[in-house]
């Protein structure tokens, strides 16, 4: 009889399993049609809505389909600049699958882009800030970051309040991520004091929660409940997330092993936003409870699991977990492995820290770009009133005299504007004194994490001399430069 009640069970929830996945298909179908009835402007309203709820909050096992179909919808429809849109939904279902690399490739061709609007643009530009910041470009993010306030800073819209707060969230989380507690609680600070005179409740408990997110690393379990509170009260939004990660933060504090549950739940939700701090976490509480070999087990399935096998930082942290459990172990060569592996790990860390470039890359191939266009489009105009004065029969001999001289012109403009291209992006690209100081920071990093400090600087002392050396020597070289430019 309780066999039979099981299976019945199961069949239960089976069949509305089902049933829910094939009513979300039709739901999705059925708003897909609508909107793409609509006239194009109407329909770019309705457009992101459906990315957000069918490819940023959809379960894991429905993004591939979902992203499909809106893509092929999108396709077949009349609105205009659609490719953008179609970069935006890979970039974003590309991020939720943790394929980072393919996800910062479609935001950046998202941006590349013409003429998309102010609201896209600023959407992608801080996708690809956060993409940066899981791929651990933790410089490049913040530079980001700081690039896309000056940008929100210059607009008159009201509307962009709500962004430049995101903005201060996205650059408090790599704060939060390289350690930096005490900045990442200031910038979440001024998130507050921006959105205290609007009426955005959603955004004051997402602020709330996380300064509740930086005092469990801060270690001040008061001010975690204090803020959890304020994060989770009774006119909130209902986010069970948001609820389970404070609350496996708290009993973490406690040392409860009750804390193991709550971070499954919030892994095993859609609308979990940092899945690698959820699995870091749920690592650590394995190894911290006495589970070596489930924390062994997480961990390798972790390091193996799309792009974060190319993620040094986190996983020199995630092997610096495996020496733990093999040293409770006693077992002194797997442990020594994986410190080699640490290191190493560092070391790629801190090279990759000055190998990447920042987005006022894109943002001056933009402007330099639509200004070229405008260009081109001028010249046309003007080579259509002379097609229209040589049909009229003004002065054939005249005529082709100025064709030919408006084609040496537009031989010349195009030659002058590339070479500008070229020279400012050149420019641009000169990062001597970043890459010097990412070269000191990554060695302060090696230092901190090493378990010897005093050794580990001493190996590092002249690496770390050279370092600052050709910081110096970059800086006189700029201050040279400078004044040789002043002095003609």
């Amino acid at each position: 009889m309780k066999n039979n009640l099981a299976k019945l069970y199961l069949l239960t929830l089976v069949l509305l399993l089902f049933s829910f996945r094939v009513g979300a298909v039709e739901n999705l179908t059925k708003r897909l049609e609508i909107v793409m009835k609509m006239q194009p402007k109407m329909a770019i309203k309705e457009l992101y809505p459906l990315i957000n709820k069918y490819i940023i909050d959809a379960p894991l096992d429905r993004i591939i389909s979902n992203k499909d179909q809106l893509i092929t919808a999108l396709e077949d429809s009349e609105i205009p600049h659609k490719q953008a849109y179609i970069y935006e939904i890979e970039a974003n279902s590309a991020k939720n699958l943790l394929q980072l690399s393919k996800a910062k490739f479609y935001a950046q061709k998202g941006l590349e882009e013409p003429k998309i609007l102010e609201d896209q643009l600023i959407r992608l530009l801080i996708l690809l800030a956060n993409v940066e910041t899981s791929l651990e470009n933790y410089v490049v993010a913040i530079e980001n970051y700081k690039i896309i306030e000056n940008v929100l800073a210059r607009q008159k819209r009201n509307q962009y309040r709500k962004q430049l707060i995101v903005n201060h969230i996205g650059l408090a989380d790599v704060y939060l991520k390289i350690g930096l507690y005490k900045k990442s609680l200031n910038t979440l600070k001024e998130g507050v004091e921006l959105a205290k005179d609007e009426d955005l409740p959603d955004i004051n408990n997402l602020l709330y929660n996380k300064i509740a997110i930086v005092y469990f690393y801060l270690r001040k379990p008061k001010l975690l409940e204090y803020y959890t509170n304020k994060a989770l009260e009774k006119n909130a939004i209902d986010d069970e997330v948001t609820f389970h990660r404070l609350m496996y933060m708290k009993l973490l504090l406690k040392n409860d092993s009750a804390a193991i549950d709550e971070i499954r739940k919030v892994i095993s939700s859609p609308k979990d936003d940092d899945e690698l701090m959820s699995g870091y976490h749920l690592a650590q509480a394995y190894t911290e409870f006495n589970m070596p070999e489930k924390a062994k087990k997480f961990i390798l399935i972790m390091l193996g699991t799309g792009d974060l096998k190319k993620l040094p930082f986190l996983s020199s942290k995630l092997n610096k977990l495996l020496i733990d459990v093999y040293l409770k172990e006693s077992n002194v060569d797997s442990a020594m492995y994986y410190y080699k592996k640490t290191i190493e790990q560092l070391t790629q860390y801190t090279e990759k820290q000055s190998s990447t470039e920042n987005i006022s890359n894109i943002l001056k191939y933009r402007d330099i770009k639509n200004r070229y266009d405008m260009a081109e489009e001028n010249l046309e105009v003007r080579k259509n009133y002379l097609f229209l004065s040589l049909i009229i029969g003004f002065m054939s001999i005249l005529a082709l005299f100025l064709l030919y001289r408006a084609a040496l012109a537009k031989k010349r403009f195009n030659k002058l504007t590339y070479e500008r291209l070229n020279n400012e992006i050149a420019h641009i690209n000169s990062h001597d004194v970043r890459k010097h100081l990412s070269n000191i920071l990554g060695i302060i990093n090696v230092i901190q994490l090493s378990n010897s400090k005093t050794s580990t600087y001493a190996e590092m002392e002249d690496v770390l001399l050279e370092s600052v050396e050709s910081l110096d020597t970059s800086i006189k070289n700029i201050a040279a430069k400078i004044d040789h430019t002043k002095s003609k």
